[in-house]
């Protein structure tokens, strides 16, 4: 008799109270749903709060096959699914679950069925048809998908990402990283693993508000960059050598104009417009190659990303 696969699914929250009271009918369901596998369901606190982590807690004493962490305070969602990652041991399969329950549950079995059908496939990445969001969030993704594709990861989806369902393979590969300051779409991606997709409809939002805010794009929009492209630093290089170019000759006028007694000594306006111009764009250099290395002592600094304050359900 073959023994069942392991599906691992985690759940990072913050603040999400209304809905994950929900969550032993959808976990029910999901078990229901998904055949000749065993799940397993973590769910990630990522500095709620509201009730949200009593809730888990609660969960976790009615169903064996519940487990939480508590981190020490709110880092974002990508570390939350990260500080998952590296506590996990044993599983076949990977993929997480948005606490507002907008994916249908279907989907999960759908990439199942995907890793079954080819023992090649290594990612299985849900392809969302739709949006259920405002105006402003499709532009900002639009542009994001479309900047990443060109200037730092080329198999980037057009579409962008959002769930996705990974095998032991990835994981442990994900596991041996030190990953920080980064996003884990990017690190799968860049990776070169075989993927595939399945396509699904998104669900409207069951209860609240999105907890992922324009600052948080701001800053996972940064974090790739910095993290997947060479593109900011070669533009400081170009940058430097155009103006360096343009002072070169400006003062090579100068001096001819002097030999030949024609120079007149005016344009302070201009003169002070172009330092100011020149210095404020020094220090945007200098902030950029200061943004990279900060990253670089952060990568070297052997401390995590994140703090747990608490595990539940784990054997330790």
């Amino acid at each position: 008799m073959s023994v069942k696969k392991k599906l691992i699914i985690v759940i990072p929250f913050l603040n999400e109270e209304d809905n994950l009271s929900l969550y032993k009918n959808r976990i029910e369901e999901t078990e229901r749903t998904i055949n000749n596998i065993n799940i397993e369901f973590l769910f990630v606190d990522d500095g709620s709060t509201d009730n949200s982590f009593e809730i888990v807690k609660n969960l976790s004493l009615e169903m064996n096959n519940v487990k939480v962490i508590k981190l020490s305070k709110n880092y974002g969602s990508h570390y939350a699914i990260f500080a998952a990652i590296d506590n996990l041991k044993e599983c076949d399969y990977f993929s997480f679950m948005s606490a507002d329950m907008q994916e249908p549950i279907h989907l999960y079995q759908d990439m199942l069925t995907k890793f079954n059908s080819d023992s090649n496939i290594d990612i299985v990445l849900a392809d969302r048809q739709n949006r259920n969001t405002d105006k402003l969030s499709i532009l900002f993704s639009k542009i994001y998908n479309s900047l990443v594709q060109k200037y730092a990861i080329s198999n980037f989806p057009t579409k962008g990402v959002d769930i996705f369902m990974l095998n032991v393979n990835v994981l442990k590969s994900l596991q041996n990283m030190n990953i920080k300051n980064t996003s884990i779409y990017g690190n799968i991606f860049n990776m070169g693993y075989t993927k595939e997709y399945v396509p699904y409809f998104q669900l409207s939002r069951n209860s609240g508000q999105s907890k992922w805010t324009f600052q948080k794009k701001v800053k996972m929009f940064i974090d790739t960059f910095v993290s997947f492209s060479v593109v900011p630093l070669r533009l400081i290089t170009i940058l430097g050598v155009i103006f360096s170019t343009i002072g070169f000759g400006y003062g090579l006028y100068i001096i001819l104009m002097s030999l030949f007694g024609n120079i007149v000594v005016e344009g302070w306006s201009t003169l002070v417009a172009l330092n100011t111009f020149g210095f404020g764009l020094l220090f945007l250099m200098l902030g950029i190659i200061s943004e990279y290395i900060w990253r670089i002592y952060d990568q070297i600094n052997p401390n995590k990303s994140y703090i747990i304050k608490e595990k539940i359900g784990f054997d330790e």
